[in-house]
């Protein structure tokens, strides 16, 4: 005779998951919402602060997704990139000046795009998110370029036996409109994205946001600044500031007897 299933077990009538998903073999649930309206740092920030004050039962706990941890490690990556983006810019500039000062010079239009980069974000309310990282990492690079034009056509003078101060008021002067045509032609590539007309480039508008600040600011600043602090390194070293190259060569004096024909 066989048996039924009401032998073995009460039936009930109720409401159970409809999967169940585990992972390294503990079950796990899920939760999911939509981001809208305000950057992931603050959200993160906030359901932390929420869920440290929830009780869960005993043997239970919370922990956010694989995405957002994999979003934390590669803000740690890119921070390893930023690094070694600045010290490969720096050997580059080092083995063209044939000098460690010069590089030092050229590289304090970096921390000056900061300035543009806080501020932009600032105005247009957007968020320090991964795509605003890579954009401040293409930075790096851009940034320079104006006070290598500077720095490279003073040395350039001073070669020529021009004085430093002379040599700056000059070089920059000369190389202020090929300055603004470079930077004009990348703000003008990049504004369309900053501006976010199509469906879905919300997301990479940071990029652009952060290089149209930090390009203003380096731009603007880098053509005071830089100058400025090549002046005081100049008149504090002296002629130990031009490399070996650019030293003016000693006048060379031949003396001789002469020899009747």
């Amino acid at each position: 005779m066989g048996l039924t299933l009401g032998s073995v077990a009460s039936l009930q009538t109720g409401f159970g998951p409809s999967a169940i998903s585990r992972e390294d073999r503990q079950r796990r649930i899920e939760i999911q919402a939509p981001i809208s309206g305000r950057p992931l740092g603050p959200i993160l920030a906030d359901a932390q602060t929420v869920m440290a004050a929830y009780p869960l039962p005993l043997g239970y706990r919370w922990e956010f997704g694989p995405e957002i941890k994999q979003g934390a490690n590669s803000f740690s990556s890119l921070w390893l990139a930023v690094g070694l983006a600045i010290l490969l810019i720096y050997m580059l500039l080092g083995a063209q000046f044939e000098s460690y000062v010069d590089p030092l010079v050229i590289m304090v239009s970096v921390p000056l795009s900061l300035m543009g980069i806080v501020g932009a974000l600032v105005l247009t309310h957007r968020a320090f998110g991964l795509t605003a990282f890579i954009g401040s990492l293409m930075l790096v690079g851009i940034a320079v370029k104006n006070a290598i034009l500077v720095i490279e056509f003073t040395k350039q003078l001073r070669e020529d036996g021009m004085p430093v101060r002379d040599a700056l008021l000059h070089a920059g002067s000369l190389r202020l409109r090929p300055i603004l045509m470079t930077t004009f032609a990348t703000l003008g590539g990049m504004l369309p994205l900053a501006i976010g007309i199509e469906a879905g480039s919300s997301t990479q508008a940071p990029l652009a946001t952060v290089v149209i600040g930090g390009l203003l600011a380096s731009t603007a600043l880098s053509l005071l600044v830089v100058p400025t602090v090549y002046l005081l390194i100049a008149r504090r070293s002296g002629d130990r500031f031009i490399s070996r190259r650019t030293k003016p060569a000693a006048p060379v004096v031949s003396v001789g007897t002469d020899v009747p024909v």
